[in-house]
């Protein structure tokens, strides 16, 4: 079901969270940073995402890897 995700059962999104979108602590082994850095992102509009209620952030995996992308760019 998830061929798109490879790595750790860990980085792959549950199924509470649908196939396409990422919970934080997902967003954060993906991109190798902390979640508190993934929560600070969203906020401040640098990775889009959306909250479900007052405190879950849900990320679709391709503004993930969009932003994996350019965080990759600016140390080539």
């Amino acid at each position: 079901m998830y061929s798109e995700f490879s790595g750790p059962s860990s980085l792959r999104p549950s199924y509470s969270a649908g196939p396409c979108r990422l919970l934080v602590h997902h967003v954060a082994g993906r991109l190798g940073i902390s979640r508190r850095m993934v929560r600070h992102l969203a906020e401040t509009g640098k990775l889009r995402g959306f909250k479900k209620g007052k405190k879950i952030w849900h990320f679709l995996v391709a503004d993930v890897e969009e932003l994996r992308v350019r965080r990759e760019a600016r140390y080539v």
